[in-house]
């Protein structure tokens, strides 16, 4: 290279500052010198096998500059494409260049680049035009250094919609750090510093950084002026915590950042006051809402950061203070009086959806889900939490767990294309949920949870909630305990150990890991056990979801009643169980609203609850309202459960065809659904209780049979059975 021509060599240094690849248009701007003649100064580059044009035609065309008397072809030599030999050959021919050298060209092209392409070009090289930027710029003046800082704001803002995460990063810490530099005071932020600030605690959230993206956005807060953006910081910090599961830090921060856009919402708050608010709300309130929805007003600016918040501390199921819930949504149905928005907004109808689930008024959540639109439009793009609404608020409307699960499916692809992991993996968690309730068989619900898998252990490896994701999905599905979980993590080397460990992280964690351990000894007949871990979570109020807290419910109100009926209580009181019971119903209740979770487990229970007080009429017609609402909803477990538990009833009462067709139902409901060990223990149990019938029949039978002077005759008692025939025969007689 050292023996090449000074023009010739030139332009090779420069051409390896751009790239393996590189176009004469770039090198011609670089350089300052035309297109035309910087491809005669490479020709002797080109012999050498330095660097070759990608296109056969270009470098034929070239031939008459050297070799022919022919005058060249038109051609537009901006456009010819050429590219190092190697690797190596581009190092080469760069060190040949001083480091000052390179850093002055490498400035040099990436401002000449970002000032020169279109926007659209800018956009697709900004990777480009970011790494000649990359070097130390201290010297530089203070437009520079903010021009700088600008270029690797857009190359992490590009990073991070690609899902490259960490490379995202660094890059908003080069603009941080640049940016700060050029700031006078470090008690205000510019827009730059909010956005690179928001982009990385983003890129937290991604990789799973806790720790650095709560410091981050906590030392960000008190800097921001403008109420919106410190909203956005609220809800985004509350999203750290909702990763983490800790429940109480992100109703925390989402309340704060009400607060900041003027809803205040008191932290504890007696049920008399609920009640009364919500009485009030329900007559004066919600027909005022429902006139200004439909409005064709303007939309308040905050109303979309209002409900992010409120949909992170509430529609995702995250939160366990059900007052908190029904006040947030009072607060801001009063609050709306004062704005008109137009109701085809569907960031607003879930609002009012969520206001109408609060008041538990179905009538209300139809019309809103009969008007809020089936697709967002371009005026309204979402992250995916309208569709993590939508999924929920499918459950009042009698739809199937289908239905929700393809709300969640949807949400899950939306909220990823937006990067935003939480709402992502909130998603994709309740899709196999639902599908699991619905009594989806195991490979077809293996294939879906194939289909998040990359996303978590590519994108987010060291998540515990993604992890966690398919432990729960699979123990839900197979209710055999953590052994058949951990296959399916078995590529990702977490074993039961790691997650007991990691269990302990936030309470919401241990609370899950507890649910999960108790319904597997429920399944197994371990009453006592199930009763206790489940108890540990209904007293904490710990569990992170509507549907976890029903049926912690259901396992606690069931073990007890069924310990009964096994002659083992794990209440000895049989008072103080049935007003346990009572309680727990009370819970059920509430959750009617949530057709295709509350009311069949309510039935279910408050059967079993009847049956205990032997009341059998009305027992029988609360079976049968459980199996109804169970099959209707798809819950195929728990209607086979409920047939098993009926014909058992029904056994016991003395009817026998109606038990044995009630339990074959539940054994051909559990083994076609795929829960082949639920329908053998069903099957043992079935015969014992069959063998126990019997038995009790002919002792029944033959106590009916004898008589005193059989059983005297039989004892060998000869004045009882002389007296008894009134004769004088003798015994031997």
């Amino acid at each position: 290279m050292q023996k090449l021509p000074f023009p010739g060599a030139k332009a090779l240094m420069h051409a390896a500052c751009i790239g393996q690849r590189f176009d004469l248009r770039t090198l011609s701007l670089v350089m300052d010198r035309p297109a035309s003649l910087i491809i005669n100064d490479l020709w002797p580059v080109i012999q050498e096998g330095f660097v070759s044009p990608l296109q056969s035609e270009f470098l034929f065309s070239l031939l008459p500059l050297s070799a022919e008397k022919d005058p060249p072809p038109e051609i537009n030599y901006s456009q010819v494409l050429l590219r190092f030999a190697h690797d190596r050959v581009q190092q080469s021919a760069h060190s040949l260049m001083t480091e000052k050298e390179q850093r002055e060209t490498h400035f040099r092209l990436g401002t000449l680049l970002a000032k020169s392409l279109s926007n659209d070009d800018r956009r697709e090289r900004i990777f480009e035009i970011a790494y000649h930027l990359r070097y130390e710029s201290s010297d530089k003046d203070r437009d520079t250094r903010a021009f700088i800082a600008q270029i690797h704001a857009e190359a992490g803002n590009q990073a991070q919609t690609s899902g490259a995460f960490e490379p995202a990063l660094h890059y908003f810490e080069h603009a941080l750090a640049l940016e700060n530099s050029v700031q006078e005071s470090s008690k205000t932020t510019s827009d730059l510093v909010q956005n690179c600030t928001f982009g990385m605690a983003k890129s937290y959230l991604a990789m799973n950084r806790y720790a650095s993206g709560v410091e981050v956005l906590t030392n960000l807060i008190p800097r921001l002026s403008d109420p919106l953006a410190k909203a956005d910081a609220y809800e985004l910090l509350g999203a750290f915590h909702d990763t983490q599961t800790e429940l109480k830090k992100c109703a925390r921060a989402c309340l704060d950042g009400l607060a900041v856009l003027g809803i205040k919402i008191p932290e504890n708050i007696s049920d008399t006051k609920l009640i009364i608010s919500m009485i009030k709300f329900r007559f004066f309130q919600i027909r005022p809402l429902m006139r200004h929805a439909a409005a064709n007003g303007p939309l308040d600016d905050k109303w979309p950061h209002i409900f992010r918040l409120m949909s992170r501390m509430t529609a995702s199921t995250f939160i366990d203070n059900r007052n908190l819930y029904a006040y947030a949504a009072i607060a801001l149905g009063r609050s709306s009086r004062k704005a008109k928005v137009p109701i085809q907004n569907p960031t607003l109808v879930m609002l009012f959806s969520q206001i109408s689930l609060a008041l538990r008024n179905q009538d209300y959540c139809r019309k809103f889900r009969e008007l809020a639109p089936t697709k967002i439009n371009s005026q309204h793009p979402d992250d995916g939490t309208y569709y993590t609404a939508l999924g929920h608020f499918t459950a009042p409307l009698d739809e199937s767990y289908e239905s929700c699960a393809n709300h969640h499916i949807y949400g899950y692809q939306t909220a990823l294309e937006r990067g935003d992991i939480s709402i992502a993996g909130c998603n994709a968690f309740l899709a196999v949920l639902n599908l699991t309730l619905g009594g989806r068989r195991l490979p077809e619900l293996l294939d879906l949870v194939d289909q998040f898998s990359p996303f978590f252990r590519v994108k987010n490896p060291n998540n515990f909630f993604a992890a966690g994701f398919f432990t729960v999905a699979q123990t839900m599905r197979n209710f055999s305990g953590l052994t058949a979980a951990k296959d399916s993590l078995s590529d990702s080397s977490i074993d039961e150990a790691t997650i007991q460990q990691k269990a302990q992280a936030s309470s919401g964690d241990r609370a899950m890991f507890s649910l999960m351990k108790s319904w597997v000894h429920f399944d197994n007949g371990d009453y006592e056990k199930a009763y206790k871990g489940n108890r540990f979570n209904f007293l904490q109020k710990e569990l992170p979801g509507s549907f976890l807290a029903v049926l912690n419910a259901t396992l606690v109100a069931e073990s007890i009643l069924r310990s009964w009926r096994e002659d083992r209580p794990v209440i000895k009181s049989k008072w103080l169980s049935r007003r346990v019971v009572e309680t727990l119903l009370l819970e059920l209740k509430w959750w009617n609203l949530f057709q295709y979770v509350g009311t069949g487990f309510y039935h279910l229970v408050q059967a079993d609850l009847l049956r205990f007080k032997d009341r059998r009429d009305e027992a029988l017609d609360q079976y049968h309202q459980a199996i109804k609402r169970f099959s209707d909803s798809k819950a195929y477990y728990w209607s086979s459960l409920s047939h098993l538990t009926l014909g058992e009833y029904y056994l016991e009462m003395g009817h026998d065809l109606a038990g044995t067709a009630h339990i074959r139902e539940g054994i051909t409901g559990f083994r076609h659904y795929g829960h082949e060990r639920n329908a053998s223990q069903a099957e043992a149990k079935h015969h014992a209780l069959l063998q126990h019938h019997s038995a009790r029949e002919r002792s029944d039978e033959r106590k009916s049979l004898h008589s005193p002077i059989i059983d005297s005759i039989e004892s060998g008692d000869s004045r009882h059975s002389s007296h008894s025939c009134g004769s004088g025969v003798a015994p031997s007689d």
